[in-house]
């Protein structure tokens, strides 16, 4: 088998163990806001938009006010853009970026663009995200979501290659169902904070998976597992 870990998988340290350790959320919200405050106060006015990486932010509830503030200003430099913003710009979607990017609010907005910019550029990928035209491949048992999450809370999900059968279904719908589970269970707010991996069972692999996964193909997918999903 082949082990996959996602990009998105937060880890936690033995410095922020110990710091939840020793303070409540509350507390932990408290001295991130004051935090926060600091940074934005002394930034130049161009820079105002932005803070640093910080991974303790994420542990924080959604109703935290250093959370509620970063999400309203992304919300605010998404809305200065030009363009349209097709799946809106709610509260609980824009968290989703912000936890990906340890709240920089800079490198969140980037992954917010990117994420709108592939589904635009890849219809092929995107134009239909329902689970019901690959009925076939889900009862099949090539793809699975573990019941458990691992020791560091991330889910796990499962692909069965042996299960694929390249003459029934292409390597776009396969991608598809890959895209399909990420959107449902990035809504989680354990999976933002701990991420996604990936389990690849190559047993069965042949000539014919391969002839599926043409240079292109594979360049568009690793674009959008890598710098496009939060």
């Amino acid at each position: 088998m082949c082990l996959l870990t996602g990009n998105a998988q937060l880890t936690l340290s033995d410095n922020k163990q110990a710091l939840r350790s020793r303070f409540s959320t509350d507390e932990l919200a408290e001295t991130s806001h004051r935090r926060f405050q600091f940074h934005r106060s002394n930034m130049s006015e161009d820079e105002a938009d932005f803070v640093r990486e910080n991974p303790e932010l994420n542990q924080l509830p959604d109703h935290a006010p250093v959370v509620k503030e970063a999400i309203k200003i992304l919300r605010q430099k998404a809305e200065a853009e030009s363009g349209l913003w097709p799946l809106g710009l709610s509260d609980d979607f824009l968290l989703r970026f912000l936890r990906a990017r340890d709240f920089c609010l800079e490198l969140a907005f980037k992954l917010l663009n990117n994420y709108h910019k592939w589904r635009k550029e890849c219809p092929e990928i995107s134009a239909d995200l329902r689970p019901s035209p690959l009925l076939n491949l889900y009862h099949a048992g090539y793809h699975g979501v573990l019941r458990s999450r691992d020791a560091y809370g991330s889910k796990v999900l499962i692909y069965r290659i042996e299960h694929w059968d390249p003459k029934e279904f292409s390597a776009y719908e396969v991608f598809r169902i890959s895209l399909i589970t990420s959107e449902l269970i990035v809504k989680e707010a354990e999976t933002q904070r701990n991420g996604i991996k990936a389990i690849f069972d190559l047993q069965g692999w042949r000539f014919l998976h391969a002839f599926q996964i043409t240079p292109a193909i594979a360049k568009k997918i690793a674009a959008v597992m890598t710098v496009s999903l939060p």
